[in-house]
């Protein structure tokens, strides 16, 4: 039988879907595509590849020896991992990539992983910051996105509190997550208690007030890239807004609301539910479905086409090839089974 949260996530996906077509009227959107700027569309790509590689460069530093590891190595496991969670279900793509630059750096897993996990409470804790940033910048702000950008920055101040509290009183903390697994079975096979204790570890950066600064430097330029790329996908089938601030406003909340989607269980490649949150968060400015849509077909192609050709090169000709092997079943199967492995 298959996997129930792979059913639930493809049910999801096709809900949204059909959700879309019922509000849109496709030959318009293809009309829309047809149109589109070539300029913007080539733009909107290019800022992908550019982004993916700042986001390697970015990862490096979170290791506890960055100079160590090779940028090329990183770089080639971030499109691997990134091209699994869009092709396979369950979204195993972050523990991949964790196990390929583990194999192709010779550096311990565990550590790895460790990195890849403080590299997504940074960029969820980043959304949360943009978002309650928008909420105070933009005093024009949709009423339902002001709620969430305050929601958004209250939860960022209870997740800060835990890291600081988790850092300050290490020991406590531990003792609390090991109280945890024992009482909640799910947490005891992730191995909460060692995930915490890697995380922390992996703080250690911020130790460092160059390595810190560097870290913030490359978030800034990441985060910009992506929000030139939403920006070029609405220029590229005419979304202008009414003046350079809407369309400022409008880029960034779509930025925002499509990477927070990404925790909702939907099909590999968040196929209907990247598309249906990207078509509401520009409802909020009055800008037609057809338009929405097709802006949001031109980002979703152009950024996870890039994961899956630029994956697909890598796994055939990067040095995964040589620890890993070339078939990619076989890879997701031995990290996920080392992950397993490393948890207990």
């Amino acid at each position: 039988m298959k996997d129930p949260r792979v059913l639930l996530g493809i049910a999801v996906s096709v809900i949204a879907t059909a959700m879309l077509f019922y509000v849109v009227n496709p030959w318009e959107v293809l009309d829309a595509l047809r149109r589109a700027d070539p300029l913007a569309v080539v733009g909107c790509a290019a800022s992908v590849v550019i982004a993916m590689w700042v986001k390697a460069v970015r990862w490096r530093l979170f290791f506890p020896r960055p100079e160590e590891i090779r940028l090329r190595g990183v770089h080639e496991a971030l499109y691997i991992g990134y091209m699994v969670n869009t092709v396979l279900p369950l979204r195993a793509g972050e523990v991949v990539r964790a196990f390929v630059a583990a194999e192709t750096e010779e550096t311990s897993k565990s550590t790895t992983l460790a990195t890849v996990l403080i590299e997504k409470v940074l960029d969820l804790g980043t959304m949360g910051l943009l978002l309650f940033a928008l909420g105070l910048v933009f005093p024009d702000l949709p009423e339902s996105a002001r709620y969430a950008a305050y929601l958004s920055g209250a939860g960022l101040a209870v997740a800060v509190a835990c890291i600081v509290f988790a850092l300050a009183a290490r020991a406590m903390a531990t003792r609390m997550a090991l109280w945890a697994e024992k009482r909640v079975p799910p947490l005891a096979k992730i191995g909460v208690a060692g995930l915490l204790n890697a995380f922390l570890d992996g703080l250690s950066f911020a130790q460092h007030p160059l390595t810190l600064a560097w870290v913030v430097v490359w978030s800034v330029v990441q985060w910009s890239l992506s929000a030139g790329t939403v920006m070029l996908a609405l220029l590229a089938v005419g979304i202008t807004g009414g003046s350079t601030y809407e369309l400022v406003e409008m880029t960034l909340l779509v930025l925002v609301a499509t990477n927070l989607s990404m925790a909702i269980p939907s099909a590999p490649g968040y196929v209907g539910v990247f598309h249906g949150v990207f078509v509401a968060t520009l409802a909020l400015f009055a800008v037609r479905e057809d338009r929405a849509t097709a802006a949001a077909v031109v980002e979703h192609a152009l950024v996870f086409g890039t994961f899956i050709v630029g994956g697909a090169y890598f796994l055939l000709r990067g040095d995964a090839v040589r620890t890993s092997g070339r078939r990619l079943g076989e890879l997701v199967s031995r990290a996920k089974s080392d992950d397993s492995a490393g948890a207990h």
